[in-house]
């Protein structure tokens, strides 16, 4: 039968849901990130997938207790190197991430913080494995399986204090870094900034609050902000539209070779719209998630759905971004003037009203 608690259930549960939901969202994101080679996306997946293991030892110890009725027999500085050595990974692809979003032209500054945090994670990692039972305090059940086992980081050791001293650097810089673009941005990039700063906001406090053991007795609800976090990293990381359609095509167009000019090509388009193509692999002509088949330009790496690309390549035949040809077998006709698509148009046009005058499918208004 049984014995573990109430609260031993509620933690052990929250730990297993926390540490497996960001580990199948990081690796989904990485297989998206490596299949389309999107850099920044890699950084954010495997930070991901390295920054809630330190539950590991938890889920492990829930297991066996769910399964034998008593705690794991693991040694205790086995459990505490599984669940503590993941924090230098996490660390170093969070900061990859955030710098080069906050501060992407600074690159003496960014080499500076990566190389600050390498030393203080190293250090850490090191003081860590030499003395993992000084580095930790640890809270054992007084009846193996009544509860799970608990331990916490040890302030006084060398091993957090290293990892502390990033805190407020990580908070500042990434934390309210994100903050400070989401409210300067509009639209779609507004809400994933916002999402992913309350994603560090979330990850950084409660991860202080377990590691530090000051509500032990409250762990259920450290897990439960830990869910959060990796909540709002997923809501500021998946793929969306930049913008939602607001009005339907009428059916009566008629529509040659795919689209019609695809509906006008814009004189200008923004860093924004190429940035959001490449970053969330967004179609920059429809403005719809590219899906499984798409185009990727070789010379700017702007994303096209297969569709716009095909119909492109039928009509211009030239990127939008930089008029590199999509197809180098055939003639390109790269966009010059809006003023000639207006002529083309209007002549277009005209020859329809003449043909129909002639038709007498249309009559002249009297003067």
């Amino acid at each position: 039968m049984l014995m573990l608690s109430v609260l031993g259930w509620f933690n052990g549960i929250l730990a297993l849901i926390v540490m497996f939901f960001s580990i199948i969202i990081g690796g989904s994101f990485l297989y998206k990130a490596i299949k389309s080679k999107l850099k920044l996306l890699t950084y954010a997946a495997l930070m991901l997938v390295f920054g809630w293991l330190f539950l590991l030892g938890t889920c492990i110890d829930f297991i066996a207790v769910i399964t034998t009725g008593t705690n794991t027999n693991l040694p205790e500085p086995l459990l505490i190197l599984i669940s503590y050595m993941w924090f230098i990974f996490s660390g170093f692809f969070s900061y990859l991430y955030c710098t080069q979003i906050i501060i992407p032209e600074k690159i003496q500054l960014k080499r500076l913080i990566i190389v600050f945090v390498i030393i203080a994670y190293s250090l850490s990692e090191i003081f860590l494995f030499l003395d993992p039972m000084g580095a930790t305090t640890i809270v054992l059940p007084d009846t193996s399986g009544e509860n799970l086992i608990i331990y916490y980081y040890s302030l006084g050791h060398l091993t957090p204090m290293f990892m502390l001293i990033t805190v407020p650097l990580y908070l500042g810089l990434c934390g309210f870094g994100f903050l400070h673009k989401g409210i300067q941005t509009k639209g779609v990039l507004k809400k994933k900034y916002i999402h992913i700063s309350l994603g560090i906001f979330f990850y950084t406090i409660f991860n202080l609050i377990e590691g530090t053991g000051f509500f032990v007795n409250i762990l259920f609800f450290v897990r439960i902000g830990l869910f959060f976090s990796v909540l709002f990293w997923y809501l500021g990381l998946r793929e969306e539209p930049a913008e939602k359609v607001k009005f339907k095509i009428k059916k009566e167009i008629k529509v040659e070779n795919g689209l019609i000019r695809l509906t006008k090509r814009p004189s200008q388009i923004t860093e924004e719209e190429v940035s959001i193509s490449k970053e969330k692999k967004i179609c920059l002509v429809c403005k719809g998630e590219v899906g499984g088949f798409s185009f990727i330009c070789n010379e700017c790496g702007t994303f096209y759905c297969q569709n716009c690309a095909n119909s492109l390549i039928n009509l211009e035949n030239a990127c939008w971004v930089c008029n590199t040809p999509f197809d180098k077998s055939k003639p390109s006709k790269p966009y010059i003037k809006e003023e000639d698509e207006e002529v083309e148009i209007k002549e277009e046009v005209q020859r329809e009203l003449n043909s129909n005058y002639k038709n007498g499918k249309m009559k002249k208004n009297p003067k």
